[in-house]
Parts: C-alpha cells; structure tokens; sequence
C-alpha cells in the first residue's frame, strides 16, 4: 500500500459525510499531490504510520469562504497563501499527546515559519469551529524563534 493510499484511507474513516468528501481514485490522486507537494507531514516508525497531518497555504480570500462553510475546488493553490490552515491531522489514539504529536507539531511550525496566521477547523466544537492565530502568537507559544 502506498502512502497516499494509506493516507487516503484513514481520510475516508475519520472524515465525516457530504457531498465535498473524495472518493477511490479522486482522494488517492489527492493526497498523492498533497505528499509530493509537501503539504502532508508523516510520522512512520518500522514502516508503520502512526500519525499525519495535512496543511493548505491559502489566501485570505479562500480563508474567508472555508469560513462560510463555502467549498474550495481541487486545483486551487494551496501552497502559497498567508494562512496556513491545519486541513486534517490524525495520530493513533494510543500515541496522542506523545512523540508523534510533538513531531508533528514541530515539523508544521519549522516549515510554516513564514505564515503570518495559523488556522484550524475543529468540527467536533460547535461553540467554535474555526481556531486562527498570529505567526508571533504560535511562535511564542511554542517557544520557536
């Protein structure tokens, strides 16, 4: 199995339904661009993955329509944007708040030093959907200079 087949695996059992989720060979295609493109973070010991995190570098603009609940469509760019938005992140439940997490962690805010804000979606907190901060606010906070 290939890792954007992994990927998109654990994509299609952690991700909600609607009509926006990806399907076989379009959600593989997917992650496979996203791999190649640097936009998906892996954390693999002894050939297993144990946890990933995915990001989009967006614009202000698409940032404001993912805050209307407003689709984006699959060729826009996502790797050049101010904001860069945490798009999925999955780590094995037996693992969180462990190595993978700080690895993960650490490896999105080293490749992401020049965002000026960090995003996040949290579907699971209807009292807050959406999490942004500032570039100094993160670095602050996790003590990266």
């Amino acid at each position: 199995m290939t890792i954007a087949e992994r990927l998109f695996e654990i994509y299609d059992e952690i991700t909600i339904e609607s009509p926006c989720k990806l399907r076989g060979q379009e959600g593989i295609d997917y992650f496979e661009r996203q791999f190649m493109n640097g936009n998906v973070i892996t954390y693999i010991q002894d050939g297993e993955l144990l946890g990933f995190l995915e990001f989009w570098k967006i614009s202000y603009e698409q940032w404001g329509r993912i805050c209307c609940y407003i689709t984006l469509a699959h060729n826009e760019d996502l790797l050049s944007g101010n904001i860069c938005l945490i798009a999925n992140m999955w780590i094995k439940p037996d693992l969180r708040n462990g190595e993978t997490f700080l690895h993960l962690g650490r490896t999105f805010l080293e490749k992401n030093k020049d965002a000026t804000h960090f995003a996040a979606q949290q579907f699971r907190k209807a009292h807050k959907p959406f999490q942004i901060y500032t570039r100094e606010e993160v670095l602050k906070h996790y003590k990266i200079s």
